[in-house]
């Protein structure tokens, strides 16, 4: 179940997700007569925390802290979808980490979240070079701009490297 979460949310949204997994666990229970597992958004969730502490000791805290009292409902969901997406097995804490600063700086829309991502890919090991590495290969497929503010991004972490508290 939570493997065909993980895949409808990446096409159209974990709250329409969400309803779909409902329905069809509904569904089951109705005509199939199975019992499903429990929810197991709290194992998600506890999941999602395990992970973000492996790249940020105040993953938690960060996240709380940022959207308190805005919105509980929107870190549960992220702790939920981080889980999901950094518990699959195969790539390493550094690979993943380069594929989500190369996706937020591709989207352009999220400058804060591509700093924070930066700082916390020097905290799992990645190095500078192969940070700008994956800016200068990111211009091929994503395009200049892209790159540019990637690289401008980057260039603001790395100096302010010695007071980032994400980094060493």
């Amino acid at each position: 179940m939570v493997l065909i979460l993980t895949q409808l949310t990446s096409y159209y949204g974990f709250p329409r997700a969400e309803k779909s997994i409902d329905a069809l666990a509904s569904s089951i229970d109705k005509h199939l007569s199975l019992t499903l597992p429990p929810d197991t958004s709290k194992a998600r969730y506890k999941k999602g925390v395990e992970e973000y502490t492996k790249l940020d000791n105040n993953g938690y805290q960060t996240i709380i802290t940022a959207f308190k009292p805005m919105s509980v409902g929107l870190t549960d969901t992220t702790y939920q979808l981080f889980g999901d997406a950094f518990g699959i097995p195969g790539l390493t804490i550094k690979e993943r980490q380069l594929a989500t600063i190369s996706a937020l700086a591709a989207l352009g829309t999220a400058r804060p979240q591509l700093q924070y991502h930066l700082g916390t890919s020097i905290q799992v090991g990645l190095t500078k070079a192969e940070i700008m590495d994956m800016v200068i290969y990111m211009q091929f497929l994503a395009g200049m701009p892209a790159a540019y503010n990637a690289a401008l991004a980057a260039k603001e972490v790395f100096a302010a490297k010695s007071e980032n508290p994400y980094t060493d």
